[in-house]
């Protein structure tokens, strides 16, 4: 099942997960003038069906996002990406499991060849 973008969801957790704030979607082209800060972002479609959630522990979301994007591959059906800037490591790779576990996006499984 596809699971669509809930923003209740970060709405609800804001004070108890450690986010100082959650950005706005954007196209993807548009990543490139995000600040570098730590913090999860978060690739979906135009219907914010999320594809893939990564994690950037060292205050580089922008460089980690565009390495996804251009490198790595990662935005494979996705238009949009949106980050959610957190304060510390601890939390933002909490948080980055806690997405992977609820919208199960399809880019973060790896493919394993025997």
């Amino acid at each position: 099942m596809k699971k669509t973008w809930n923003p209740q969801y970060h709405l609800i957790q804001k004070e108890r997960s450690g986010i100082r704030g959650v950005g706005r979607w954007v196209d993807l082209r548009k990543m490139k003038d995000w600040k570098n800060v730590m913090g999860v972002y978060v690739f979906a479609t135009k219907n914010k069906i999320v594809k893939y959630v990564g994690y950037a522990g060292s205050s580089n979301l922008r460089t980690e996002a565009m390495s996804a994007h251009k490198v790595r591959k990662k935005t494979k059906g996705a238009t949009k990406a949106l980050y959610i800037q957190c304060t510390n490591k601890k939390f933002a790779k909490k948080l980055e499991n806690n997405l992977k576990w609820l919208y199960c996006p399809i880019n973060n499984k790896d493919i394993k060849v025997n």
